[in-house]
């Protein structure tokens, strides 16, 4: 007896030898059984990366998705881009699986009468049959043999690929049925819509109870209609919004709180849409929070195009608002993933697997917005290194190293413990954050570099990068956005005019960091690298690596 074997290749046919019975196939009356002796086998169309081009006219396998940014306007930025999908589209010469699913199987003679009469399930390559079945044919006629999955509304009178989670395939073949006890009839299997996966990207946290799921209005809902023979009929609408089922995804490594920065990668599964939604609107809807806030649905505009048998990757990268926290524990994440922990301070410079982080204090140094000299007034000694130049400083992030090593003193003392001789390096150093450190990679608290505290300010204050060599030149700074930093946390914003750095320009000479944060010299907020001599009264914010 003959098998119903399911190989898929994914380029070219495998044929496989039949039964070594030569026994006649033929019934006295002429008729052929096909579910028993005819050998079926099969080839998976391989899918096809979608191209990326500008080109919105519409050729074949082309679309056009420029990437967008989104403002959500609930503390999240989502940037969203249209890719060519690679995976599971890389050729091999071994055959692959077929598809699992369940399918059918009928023949449509000359005078396009349908014969059914073959079904089953395939896992893992191996076709189950339902149950034993009869497909008389007869001998020597030429049948249009069809096959179809599931995903296929199977009417009667013709076929219809409906958009979801399944992927819709059809496949046909026109052979002339054999006396052979070898007869072999073998299909290709055609995917009938494109294929995208979603993928989401996060930093440091990963979405929370994510769901989703695949929406089209009616206007861009569309069936694709095929004759009995599997030729493609038209595409059309009910006229009904289509509103998928949920999508699972899976995010590439479980969730933990982490000092060093890290991203977090969360992919669905494929979704199937049809070509036929060209121009018109495509969403999805997602449920679940990120960093607090919740997610909403994401659509893509007229002018996205997709392509049936190609596969796509959207890709959706969400940015927070907000800025990164350190918390006493030592980890490091965004306000609304804090949990339990305790914030510190504000990241300024990111941890890697290479270099430390830096965060600055959530509030001033000394109580009550309190100022202080950078030295005792008049002293010469100070650091080891100074300088006059703009670029040297602007470099200089040696704030720890001219706060706690003696031996970057020209006096040989450590600062931070010099209340009265330094005292802006001793109230920096002694800053009290209000809760116990118990992160073991958390160091000392210190006076800021001139660099460091610029760094903070482009990264904090959305401040334009100072690269002039002239100290008096005022950079534009975003106050409001820099301050709502520290408050959002607890904290305290920054309202003095001036504050203190460890750099040095020279003797009884320091660098300091000025605001002009009323705007005497329009347009306002605006801030500077100033040189003022060591005795001046200035605040002090700490800063601390991790």
């Amino acid at each position: 007896m003959k098998k119903i074997l399911f190989i898929a290749g994914l380029v070219s046919t495998m044929l496989l030898a039949a039964c070594s019975s030569e026994e006649s196939v033929v019934k006295e009356d002429g008729k052929v059984n096909a579910a028993k002796d005819i050998t079926f086998q099969f080839t998976e169309e391989a899918y096809v990366p979608g191209k990326v081009s500008t080109d919105k006219a519409g050729a074949k396998g082309i679309y056009a998705a420029e990437p967008q940014a989104v403002d959500l306007g609930d503390g999240l930025i989502a940037e969203v881009s249209l890719e060519p999908d690679t995976m599971g589209t890389v050729q091999t010469r071994a055959p692959q699986p077929m598809s699992d699913g369940h399918y059918t199987i009928y023949a449509v003679d000359a005078s396009n009468v349908r014969h059914d009469g073959i079904s089953g399930t395939v896992s893992g390559g191996t076709f189950t049959p339902d149950a034993a079945k009869n497909l008389e044919l007869n001998a020597g006629e030429t049948y249009t043999f069809v096959c179809f999955n599931d995903a296929i509304t199977d009417n009667g009178t013709d076929l219809q690929a409906i958009e979801g989670v399944v992927n819709p395939m059809i496949g046909t073949a026109i052979h002339t049925v054999s006396t052979s006890a070898h007869d072999v009839v073998t299909f290709e299997m055609k995917h009938l819509m494109a294929r995208l996966r979603i993928q989401i990207s996060s930093h440091m946290a990963p979405p929370q109870n994510l769901t989703m799921k695949l929406w089209l209005p009616s206007i861009a809902d569309r069936n694709e209609t095929f004759d009995i023979k599997g030729v493609h009929i038209n595409s059309w609408s009910d006229g009904n919004e289509f509103n998928g089922p949920t999508i699972p995804f899976s995010t590439n490594k479980p969730y933990v709180y982490s000092a060093i920065s890290q991203d977090y990668t969360t992919t669905s599964d494929y979704v199937y849409g049809s070509q036929s939604i060209l121009g018109e609107s495509y969403s999805f809807n997602f449920t679940g929070t990120l960093h607090g806030e919740s997610l909403t649905n994401m659509t893509f505009p007229p002018g996205t195009y997709f392509y049936n048998n190609h596969s796509y990757l959207v890709k959706v990268k969400y940015k927070s608002k907000g800025p990164l926290y350190l918390y006493q524990d030592g980890t490091v994440g965004y306000l609304g993933d804090k949990g339990t922990r305790t914030p510190i301070g504000v990241v300024a410079i990111e941890k890697t697997n290479a270099t430390n982080g830096t965060a600055v204090a959530l509030k001033e140094a000394i109580p009550g917005y309190g100022g202080c000299p950078w030295s005792d007034y008049g002293i010469t000694d100070g650091n080891t290194t100074r300088s006059s130049d703009f670029n040297t400083n602007y470099n200089d992030l040696n704030g720890y190293k001219w706060t706690w090593d003696a031996a970057s003193s020209t006096d040989g003392k450590v600062k931070a413990n010099e209340q009265t001789k330094y005292q802006a390096f001793y109230h920096a150093a002694n800053y009290n954050p209000g809760v116990g450190i118990t992160g073991a990679n958390v160091g000392k608290w210190y006076l800021p570099a001139a660099g460091e505290w610029l760094r903070a300010l482009e990264r904090l204050g959305k401040a334009g990068k100072a690269t002039t060599l002239d100290y008096q030149t005022m950079y534009y700074i975003d106050w409001k956005y820099l301050n709502k930093a520290f408050t959002a946390a607890g904290g305290e914003a920054l309202t003095n005019y001036w504050y203190h750095t460890s750099s040095e320009i020279s003797a009884i000479k320091t660098v300091t960091i000025t605001f002009d944060r009323n705007g005497s010299n329009p347009p306002a907020n605006k801030y500077a690298l100033t040189d003022m001599d060591n005795k001046g009264v200035e605040n002090v914010r700490s800063f601390i690596h991790f």
